[in-house]
């Protein structure tokens, strides 16, 4: 069942911690990243795709999707929280989704359940007591977003935020590709 909800998905870093750049690394037929939106779009009314480094390959991958609005992130050098910045610029909905690109296993279900406790507060989902991904935002945190320096994080503005945690029963919510080994692990799982 689709929601009307966007859902930010970052893309745009340039993989500093893995010997291979990591969004177009093969798994299970396709991309990490074709995952991750994939997974997305099964339930969202539309991916905003952020891209930065070598995004002509990100917009050549997506170009014929359906549901997906590219954003460039021009100032991705200066860090994750200017693509965060820049995706926020392009939200069309009343909530939205926050995610990575590289966490390709977020099933359908932890998008579904999130959306059910929309709402003023931030709404993490949380495994085995660990935070993880997607979250979901109220559009009303955009404007706070966006009025912080480009050397800011959504952790640090987090913490001033209220919050809410819904437990889901999958660890996928952490299983993002941060180095060569966790890539490894991935392909075995």
């Amino acid at each position: 069942m689709k929601i009307n909800m966007d859902c930010i998905i970052l893309a745009a870093g340039i993989s500093s911690r893995t010997s291979q750049w990591k969004m177009r690394l093969p798994f299970r037929g396709k991309s990490i990243i074709e995952y991750c939106v994939s997974n997305a779009l099964l339930v969202c009314r539309r991916v905003i795709l952020v891209v930065g480094y070598r995004s002509s390959e990100l917009r050549q991958e997506f170009r014929n999707w359906k549901n997906i609005s590219i954003i460039e992130n021009s100032g991705y050098k200066k860090g994750m929280f200017t693509s965060v910045q820049t995706g926020v610029s392009a939200v069309q909905t009343d909530y939205f989704f926050i995610s990575h690109g590289d966490l390709p296993l977020i099933p359908a279900l932890v998008y579904q359940t999130l959306s059910a406790h929309k709402g003023p507060k931030a709404v993490f989902p949380v495994h085995n007591g660990k935070r993880g991904h997607p979250v979901l935002l109220p559009r009303t945190i955009i404007g706070r977003i966006l009025e912080e320096g480009e050397d800011s994080s959504m952790k640090k503005l987090l913490s001033a935020y209220p919050i809410q945690l819904v437990p889901v029963n999958t660890k996928s919510i952490h299983n993002d590709i941060d180095t060569d080994e966790d890539y490894i692990n991935l392909l075995l799982s």
